[in-house]
């Protein structure tokens, strides 16, 4: 869980276009391929936050949806959480879901994020869904 000064400051980062330079550890910012908030570890504590304050509304909308066992599924864009968890969960160890990022910092959170809960039908690809090869 992020401590609440941490949440503080995320919440503040919305404002930029880019994070400011103190928001990395170096004091260098970390600019992402066209993602205006940037790649920084603040922002990551955001999207991981953010994953977890709309579970309950993300999984009334699965449920809607009628996501089934065995199905197989994708997150694109799932940054370093998304609802790769919720959709393991409902698609269960037959199924499969692939997330999609582009951003190499939060493919690497959401690939450790998934092995610290033991999502072994989930995989996270490193890409842009907007290029087409």
């Amino acid at each position: 869980m992020i401590s609440h000064s941490r949440l503080q400051r995320a919440k503040r980062v919305r404002r930029y276009r880019a994070l400011p330079p103190e928001a990395t550890s170096n004091g260098s910012l970390l600019l992402s391929r066209d993602y205006p908030l940037g790649g920084s570890e603040i922002e990551e504590q955001r999207l991981l936050q953010q994953a977890i304050d709309y579970e309950p509304r993300t999984g009334l909308l699965l449920d809607r949806i009628g996501v089934q066992r065995g199905w197989k599924v994708a997150d694109i864009g799932c940054g370093p959480l998304g609802i790769l968890h919720l959709l393991s969960e409902r698609v269960g160890p037959l199924g499969r879901v692939v997330g999609l990022e582009r951003e190499p910092r939060f493919v690497a959170t959401a690939r450790a994020e998934i092995a610290k809960c033991g999502l072994t039908n989930v995989t996270v690809v490193e890409g842009d869904p907007g290029n087409q090869a």
